[in-house]
C-alpha cells in the first residue's frame, strides 16, 4: 500500500506542477482574473436580478435569499 500512495503522491506533485507552469501563460492567467472578478459581484447581480424574472415567485424566493445571505455579515478578515 505504501508503494502505490508514493506513486500517487509523485503523480499529484507532477500535476500540480504542470497546472502552475500553465498558469504563469498570460492568455492562462487572464482568463482567471476575468473569471475571479465576475465572481466577486457582476454574476451575483445579474442572477439576482434575472431569476425573478425567468422563474416567478420561486426566482423572488431564491433572489431574496441571495440578498439576504449577500448583505450580511462578511467572513473577511
Amino acid at each position: 500500500m505504501a508503494g502505490q500512495s508514493s506513486r500517487m503522491a509523485a503523480v499529484d506533485l507532477s500535476l500540480c506542477l504542470l497546472i502552475n507552469r500553465a498558469g504563469a501563460a498570460r492568455p492562462v492567467r487572464s482568463f482567471f482574473i476575468a473569471i475571479s472578478r465576475l465572481g466577486d459581484g457582476v454574476v451575483w447581480y445579474i442572477m439576482i436580478l434575472v431569476w425573478p424574472l425567468l422563474y416567478g415567485a420561486p426566482g423572488i424566493s431564491a433572489s431574496l435569499h441571495m440578498g439576504v445571505v449577500g448583505l450580511g455579515p462578511s467572513t473577511r478578515r
